[in-house]
């Protein structure tokens, strides 16, 4: 009996416990169920813009509201009265906004915001160019900026060729006056080229080369060449850079030694630098030796001065005839007896050029053509003296050809 009991009072605890346990399924159910409403029930909370009656609408705007029509043409009032764009912002078009600016005119407004070209005045002659050009302490030599010399059909020719070549070459360029600055409105520009240059020379001071081109009514520093022009004279700039340093080496006036021979001055040319795109600058005196030695003796008469020489100053003369007499021309007129220098060994592709000695048999040599030109100026004469003036560039362009090959080889 005890036993059934106990069997009978266990069976009523379960049924006691299984309501409790689903008492409890059901709470943490009706928490869960809460939880997932809560979001739908903010959302409901959240409150709807107030539709805007007509009375609204028609009430003036507070502080915090800004009118997009306001803004707008604010800034269509602001263009109209200071004159400018309105600017854009948050575009990131900066570029374009400068552009538009750049192109339209009315945006200019100050004299700040304009480029003034400026340009020298044009004059129909050149005695009224020289006239208004004039300066009290600058004598009758003025500065030709923008220079070319031409023939009569308007091409462009060589300075340095003016004795070989049939015609008469003239000068284009701006004329300044020979000393101040170099303002555009000092400046006076001829329409036409002047002239015709009746000679030519290479004035060398401590600051460098200038030549000098004269006509029957003045004279001209040849300052700078214009753009076309470059490089046709940028061979003869390369000789009287070449002719200035061996000047520097030789002239007392300069801080050089006449007695100095040639390899001292190969050597001080070597130092310095002054034989840019040769092999060595034994080579490059070889190649310009005969420019080099017309200089020093044109140098050496401008020097005297044609006073001194028609007063019979002895001891002048002697001094400035220190220069061909010395060592260095003596033994440069030795090497060049010797025949020319012997180039494109090196390159692939050589100048051919026609040999000197070969002619030199016949009594034809190139140097002995040359002379006869100068003296005689027969058209034969004119016609060899040119070839050979033409063998000499043709040789330095490939002796330069060379040292860029061997340059590469290294």
């Amino acid at each position: 009996m005890e036993s059934t009991l106990t069997e009978e009072e266990q069976g009523r605890k379960r049924q006691q416990a299984t309501p409790s346990v689903t008492t409890a399924d059901n709470q943490q159910d009706r928490k869960r169920q809460k939880a997932s409403e809560q979001p739908s029930s903010a959302k409901k909370q959240r409150k709807t813009p107030a539709k805007k009656t007509e009375k609204d609408e028609n009430a003036a705007p507070t502080d915090d509201e800004v009118q997009p029509m306001e803004v707008e043409s604010a800034a269509v009032s602001a263009e109209k009265v200071l004159g400018v764009p309105s600017k854009s912002i948050g575009s990131g078009r900066r570029a374009a906004q400068g552009k538009q600016y750049q192109e339209k005119d009315q945006f200019r407004t100050s004299k700040s915001d304009r480029v003034m070209q400026e340009s020298e005045k044009k004059v129909g002659t050149e005695a009224k160019a020289l006239q208004e050009t004039a300066k009290a302490t600058a004598g009758s030599k003025r500065r030709l900026l923008q220079f070319s010399t031409v023939d009569d059909k308007g091409d462009l020719q060589p300075l340095d060729r003016m004795e070989l070549l049939q015609g008469a070459l003239r000068l284009t360029g701006a004329i300044y006056p020979g000393e101040g600055p170099m303002n555009k409105a000092e400046g006076r520009l001829l329409a036409k080229p002047f002239g015709p240059i009746t000679s030519w020379h290479v004035q060398y001071i401590s600051s460098g080369p200038t030549a000098v081109a004269c006509t029957a009514e003045g004279s001209y520093l040849l300052s700078k060449p214009a753009t076309s022009y470059k490089k046709m004279c940028a061979a003869l700039e390369e000789q009287m850079n070449l002719t200035w340093h061996v000047l520097q080496a030789l002239d007392a006036s300069f801080g050089g030694s006449p007695s100095a021979s040639l390899d001292a001055v190969v050597a001080k040319l070597a130092r310095a630098k002054a034989a840019k795109g040769y092999s060595s600058a034994r080579e490059a005196l070889l190649l310009n030796g005969r420019f080099v030695l017309a200089q020093i003796a044109a140098h050496e008469t401008r020097k005297a001065g044609p006073a001194a020489a028609a007063a019979g100053d002895k001891s002048k003369g002697k001094a400035a005839a220190e220069l061909t007499s010395g060592p260095f021309c003596s033994e440069l007129q030795a090497e060049l007896a010797k025949g020319s220098v012997q180039v494109g060994i090196v390159s692939a592709n050589a100048i051919t050029i026609r040999e000197v000695s070969a002619h030199a048999a016949a009594g034809s040599s190139a140097p002995a053509a040359a002379a006869d030109a100068g003296s005689s100026g027969s058209q034969a004469g004119d016609e060899n003296a040119l070839m050979a003036a033409d063998e000499d560039m043709a040789r330095r362009l490939q002796a330069k050809m060379d040292a860029e090959t061997m340059a590469g080889t290294k």
